[in-house]
């Protein structure tokens, strides 16, 4: 082997090493970072991930109780419920379907609705809350509360500030995201799954919970004038989904000099905003974040997979909203402007079709539960999408409050989530995952089934 070639197996060598070097290190800030979380999560919580049979609810209670010893049921989050094996000292991950009690014809004096993926809470004038839906970790204990001036919701967990500037919490403590009894002056809450955020009268921030991809180091943050924080919760059909929002949680804050500040995860370049100015308003969604420019121009940024960042063509928009798939521009003269709406459409409709045409090959008809979850669509109609005056989104449709108290819906419409043509004397709307609630001019209430 002469010199030459010695020499060039060296390079190839050394080549070699460092390619190995930097796919290493971006397959660790990538992948294994997150793993390392995961895995700390699920052994802290003594957590068994197993696949269980696609049963209906109470013949998954049966299985369970079968199988297992000692069982208790406790719950994860929004769609999936753990059984706790107290012999084995082991929690068992299935599916929960059960969305609770919707029941709230009785709600009276209501002055602002609060939504999450799995139940509804309402504000009463004397500032007392009234809640519905799913209490799977506690989120509704809120009975005794009073004083109550704003709130935020999230899957697992409720947050309330009083009069005194105080916080007050419900539901999951995981993560400590539930410990805000310390916190005083507290003018603005915001919350995602896995963390809690408290905007102060003096500008400054407070945040606690998961802090895994730094989404609680806001300390040295001043002169914030609001505040947004991402990952609200996916509608999850699978465990590992929702053990996968632990690495996408992150705090957007928008500082008085319409400049934007941003810490947590950047898996998708939900972060990167440090070139923005002049902005008046944000929103996070799960994946991407949203800037309303002071001339009413708006710019996005992060996971774009179904345009819901192209926003760049915007013009005279005077509010902004943000889902996980969706955004949402209400202009000056009453109309919208949408991304991401019409991509998650087309898969519905492909499931649709996908449905359908399996049912023609099997010949078997749908159960009257079937029909109850059918996938449905309801196609955004320009010409109905007028004199509007507020907007709600949630990760797969949107709702528009008109002038005249009516509203109007489109988007997927599993559960009947869009099934609003009937509403009369709205005051205002609010999404959740899988229903959709109005608020009366009455201070009553009325919502779409979510059961």
């Amino acid at each position: 082997m002469n010199k030459k070639t010695l020499k060039t197996i060296v390079y190839a060598l050394l080549l070699l090493l460092a390619a190995d070097f930097f796919i290493g290190y971006w397959f660790y800030n990538k992948y294994y970072r997150y793993a390392k979380s995961v895995d700390e999560y699920l052994k802290r919580e003594n957590i068994a991930v197993v696949k269980t049979p696609k049963l209906k609810l109470n013949k998954k209670t049966i299985y369970f109780r079968k199988h297992y010893e000692n069982i208790e049921h406790t719950a994860l989050s929004d769609r999936f419920v753990s059984f706790d094996d107290k012999k084995n000292n082991k929690k068992y991950f299935t599916q929960d379907d059960n969305m609770g009690s919707w029941d709230i014809s009785g709600w009276k004096d209501i002055e602002k609705i609060y939504t999450s993926g799995i139940a509804v809470f309402g504000l009463k004038a004397d500032g007392t809350v009234v809640a519905a839906g799913k209490n799977n970790r506690g989120q509704l204990d809120i009975n005794d509360w009073t004083d109550i001036t704003d709130m935020a919701v999230s899957g697992g967990h409720t947050i309330g500030i009083k009069t005194d500037g105080t916080v007050i919490a419900a539901g999951s403590k995981g993560f400590g995201k539930c410990d805000v009894q310390d916190w005083q002056n507290i003018k603005k809450v915001s919350v995602s799954n896995f963390h809690t955020v408290g905007l102060t009268n003096d500008g400054t921030v407070v945040a606690t919970g998961n802090n895994g991809y730094g989404q609680c180091n806001v300390g040295d943050w001043q002169d914030i004038m609001d505040i947004a924080a991402g990952s609200k919760g996916m509608n999850n059909t699978d465990i590992m989904d929702v053990l996968d929002e632990l690495r996408l949680a992150h705090t957007i804050g928008l500082k008085a000099d319409g400049t934007v500040v941003a810490v947590g995860s950047n898996t998708y370049g939900q972060c990167n905003v440090g070139g923005w100015q002049d902005i008046t308003a944000i929103a996070a969604g799960n994946f991407h974040t949203v800037g309303l420019k002071s001339d009413g121009t708006v710019v996005a940024t992060g996971d774009n997979t179904y345009g819901q960042c192209d926003v760049y063509a915007w013009k005279d928009v005077v509010k902004i909203f943000a889902s996980d798939t969706i955004t949402v521009g209400l202009k000056n003269d009453g109309t919208i402007l949408y991304a991401g709406l019409d991509k998650l459409i087309e898969e519905e409709q492909a499931k649709i079709n996908k449905t359908e045409q399996a049912s023609k090959e099997t010949k078997k008809s749908e159960t009257n539960n079937a029909k109850k979850f059918e996938l449905k669509v309801k196609n955004y109609n320009s010409s109905d999408w007028k004199d509007i005056t507020d907007v709600s989104v949630s990760n797969g449709h949107i709702i528009g409050l008109k002038n005249d108290g009516t509203v109007v819906s489109a988007g997927d419409n599993t559960y009947g989530r869009c099934d609003v043509a009937g509403w009369k004397d709205i005051s205002a709307v609010y999404t959740g995952s899988q229903y959709t609630v109005g608020l009366k001019n009455d201070g009553t209430a009325v919502v779409t089934t979510a059961e």
